[in-house]
């Protein structure tokens, strides 16, 4: 099916859902009224019915048409968009409401440079974000100009500016807790065996098969006679690590194939194994460590595990401070239906614990890049 037919077949399908659509006979309908201010259809129009398109589209793949599903599926189909068209209000209504508090602060608005940059990072989102790509094709199909999806998304990038900004600090993470979650998370830092090697590397296109294999033995008799490994490899190996003493980085024994890996289980830290006849050259390595498997050192991960539960506790405040600015703030959604489905939200919210579950895209986003 094309993309044309497919838009087509969406908007007849938007008709047949009368009662979760009915907002767009009129797209200056109110939804939600929050600190006196209206939030209006046309405000979620673009984002809701291509949600809408979405429901309906899986809807329509497995049941052909809406006048072949049945009631009770229908319906879900129904609520289902009810609860788009709620949790896009109230996205909408947080996201004002941090704008608002970005220009009392005197954070709004940004200086001319910096809102060029910011318009920039949204109109190369709307170039490759594929979602994005797709959400602006759609509006475009259905009357709704790319400006006012260019507009939507950069005050959706904006108001992630302002709580990044308002909300920097996150809490102080103790020894202890770092510790703690090093071991209730110990099989998160495991990692298999690994080694350290230093090779020589002759290869048969600068000393033949039969000469590398003569200098190996030259090679192997000089290393008994108590000669650095290391300097014979800057005098000898040909291989890309021959000026640091043919000294490898560190690497998974499992990387090496087969040969490499039975003469290494043959020896032991500090020893040379006899020289590998490999497919274009003789190697010669010496076994400089080997890292058992298991957990990293706490000390090799203490800093990673404090950036990560910094960035975790940055996440929970940003939410923390926009479910305040909500909770402050005097909101009445229109809609019985509308404030019923977010009412329950927010019961659950209470009982859980869990941040807002439709409202902390901003909180999140936030929590992200530095501005």
């Amino acid at each position: 099916m094309t993309t044309g037919k497919m838009l087509g077949y969406a908007a007849a399908l938007l008709l047949l859902l009368v009662a979760a659509v009915a907002r767009a006979e009129d797209r200056n309908a109110i939804l939600a009224v929050y600190n006196g201010k209206a939030v209006t259809y046309s405000d979620i129009r673009a984002q809701y019915e291509y949600q809408v398109y979405g429901i309906q589209m899986q809807a329509a793949r497995r049941w052909g048409s809406i006048s072949k599903m049945p009631e009770d599926k229908r319906r879900a189909v129904e609520m289902e968009c009810y609860r788009a068209m709620a949790a896009l209000t109230r996205q909408e209504i947080l996201k004002r409401l941090i704008l608002d508090e970005g220009e009392k602060r005197g954070i709004l608005p940004f200086p001319e440079e910096f809102e060029s940059r910011v318009e920039a990072v949204v109109r190369q989102r709307m170039q490759k974000d594929p979602d994005t790509r797709n959400l602006t094709a759609f509006a475009k199909a259905n009357g709704i100009s790319e400006d006012t999806v260019f507009r939507s998304l950069l005050g959706e990038e904006t108001a992630a500016i302002v709580v990044r900004r308002l909300v920097r600090e996150p809490d102080f993470i103790s020894p202890a807790a770092i510790r703690n979650y090093y071991d209730r998370h110990m099989a998160d830092w495991f990692q298999p065996e690994r080694v350290q090697l230093r090779v020589i590397k002759l290869p048969y296109d600068v000393y033949g098969r039969k000469g590398a294999a003569e200098k190996a033995n030259e090679i192997m008799e000089r290393l008994r006679k108590g000669e650095s490994f290391a300097a014979l490899a800057k005098e000898f190996s040909k291989g890309s690590k021959a000026a640091q003493g043919g000294l490898w980085e560190i690497r998974e024994t499992s990387s090496y194939n087969a040969v490499i890996r039975n003469a290494l289980a043959k020896i032991s830290d500090g020893q040379t194994a006899e020289p590998l006849m490999l497919r274009s050259s003789v190697m010669i390595i010496k076994l400089e460590k080997r890292f058992p498997a298991g957990p990293k050192p706490f000390e090799e991960v203490r800093l990673d595990i404090k950036k990560k539960l910094e960035e975790e506790s940055l996440v929970r405040k940003r939410k923390e401070w926009v479910t305040t600015l909500y909770e402050q703030a005097t909101v009445r959604y229109v809609d019985p239906l509308l404030a019923k489905i977010i009412s329950e939200w927010e019961a659950e919210d209470e009982t859980t614990g869990k941040g807002g579950k439709e409202g902390g895209d901003a909180a999140d986003e936030g929590a992200g890049k530095g501005d």
